[in-house]
């Protein structure tokens, strides 16, 4: 309205609060919908950055988990390389672990 507030009626005031609370709740869903829009879109560019980055073409070693399967764990390894240290050859490590002579070899060097 372009009446001054002060020279309205109060069911002209009523019906201008009125209408204003509810332009105020239309701009307030909007505002509410471009926040969700907008994390919409900062996921999208997200997922986009990734996709172009050199790690997503990467080619994956063995994804499939295909082939033969290894017997050193990370525990193996590390007590190979003790007994290495120690002066232990690779036939005595191999016989206290229960492993071949090429396995304990191949331990010692990874």
């Amino acid at each position: 309205m372009t009446q001054p507030y002060a020279k309205m009626k109060k069911a002209d005031l009523i019906a201008e609060l009125e209408r204003l609370e509810s332009e105020f709740q239309k701009i307030k869903n909007e505002c509410e919908n471009l926040k969700a829009e907008r994390e919409i879109v900062q996921q999208l560019k997200n997922e986009y950055e990734y996709k172009v980055s050199e790690e997503y073409w990467k080619p994956k070693h063995n994804e499939r988990n295909a082939g033969r399967k290894t017997k050193l764990d990370a525990s193996t390894v590390e007590a190979i390389k003790q007994y290495r240290e120690s002066g232990l050859t690779y036939a005595q490590i191999a016989k206290e672990l229960s492993l071949s002579v090429g396995a304990v070899h191949k331990g010692s060097r990874q």
